[in-house]
């Protein structure tokens, strides 16, 4: 019988015993003691007392609980009622007084009933913890069975005890087990290691041609860049710190542009009273010609790079205002003026937006904003930033 096949125990009678039956109940022991051999005998159940009742209750099927339920079910007699009913005549006559004295003393006419189960269940009563576990010693020495658990009626399922050669042959079956479940993970060890140098040449053969796709993208922007190299100025105009120049005019315009870009009502007059705080400082790398812009203003701060990429040039990502990655494009005109579009925004309905600053003539800093919507038959939406440098 496997070790699978062992009933699991239902009621311990004391803490000792349970101790040392779980101590049997451990899986390597459950292995060496079960046996489907006729030596070994497999799962029995033993009785550790035997009480006169019990025994009598199992040759003959006849239950005394039972047979007094039956009879108070068909005849609807109770000796308790039946005995009341008997002595009420008889405690009537006495005063109430003596009455509540005698009371207690009616239980009197359950001691013959208790007598006789006594008679009946002496045998093996009253049940200790040290007969149990005496029960359970003779079990496993003069009979040489292994308890395996205790049931609440005090069966305990056992088990014959192996014979030596049995218990060895058990014993050479775990190692032998053993040995095997080694071999298997050294084998495993094995082709796992076999794997993985096989796979070794084939990502060096990747890693090769992921170089070669890499230099060859890199040979063909070299023969589409420009013959000509990018307009860079050499001085730096745009350079400086700059407060927006605020007029009722401008007012008017910046309303209208919000408008253009369907911003609501509320959002055009909060705006129209914050847009005197907006700032801009600009850094012009003469180097490489890119153009650092910080715009800040009461929502926070817009900083950007706008690299020198060319007209035609797939552009550089750059955040906007919205935290929205898109494709910066910027170069230089021969007049020093410095021209940038953000494409893509999904902004404002989808769109485009084109820049161009420069220093006026009365030295204003100057940034001529466009956006170019994407659908058809949207307006483009215009304003001409104008900011004076802070000394």
């Amino acid at each position: 019988m496997s070790s699978t096949a062992v009933k699991s125990p239902k009621y311990f009678l004391h803490s000792p015993l349970k101790r040392r039956l779980d101590v049997i109940r451990t899986p390597t022991l459950q292995t060496l003691y079960s046996s489907s051999s006729p030596e070994a005998g497999g799962l029995k159940k033993k009785r550790i007392v035997n009480p006169l009742r019990p025994v009598l209750k199992g040759i003959t099927g006849f239950s005394l609980t039972a047979l007094r339920q039956t009879l108070r079910t068909l005849t609807g007699l109770s000796l308790s009622k039946f005995v009341g009913r008997l002595l009420k005549p008889m405690v009537r006559v006495w005063p109430l007084s003596v009455r509540a004295f005698l009371q207690p003393f009616l239980v009197l006419y359950y001691w013959p009933l208790l007598f006789v189960r006594a008679l009946v269940m002496k045998k093996g009563y009253p049940l200790s913890s040290e007969k149990v576990l005496k029960a359970v010693e003779n079990l496993v020495v003069e009979e040489e069975y292994v308890p395996i658990s205790i049931d609440y009626d005090l069966s305990v399922d056992v088990m014959k005890l192996p014979s030596a050669d049995e218990f060895e042959k058990r014993v050479e079956g775990i190692g032998v087990e053993k040995e095997k479940r080694e071999e298997e993970d050294e084998v495993k060890v094995e082709e796992t290691a076999k794997a993985e140098e096989e796979k070794a040449p084939l990502a060096e053969v990747k890693e090769e041609k992921e170089v070669a796709e890499k230099v060859e993208e890199v040979v063909v922007a070299e023969e589409k860049a420009p013959a000509t190299t990018l307009f860079k100025p050499d001085i730096q105009q745009l350079t400086g710190k700059w407060k927006l120049y605020v007029t009722p005019e401008f007012k008017t315009e910046y309303g209208a542009y919000l408008k253009s870009l369907s911003q609501p009502q509320i959002v055009i007059n909060v705006a129209l009273g914050l847009v005197g705080f907006t700032t801009e400082e600009t850094q012009h790398v003469v180097d490489s010609g890119a153009l650092q812009v910080i715009g800040r203003n009461p929502r926070g701060d817009w900083d950007r790079v706008l690299e020198l990429t060319g007209e035609d040039s797939d552009g550089v990502d750059v955040e906007t205002a919205d935290s929205e990655i898109v494709k910066a494009q910027s170069w230089w005109s021969d007049d020093n003026v410095h021209n940038s579009w953000l494409r893509n925004t999904k902004k404002y309905g989808g769109g485009d937006f084109s820049s161009k600053r420069y220093i006026d003539s009365e030295g204003f800093y100057i940034c001529e904003s466009t956006f170019h919507p994407s659908k058809q038959g949207r307006s483009k939406a215009n304003i001409k930033w104008k900011f004076e440098k802070v000394v």
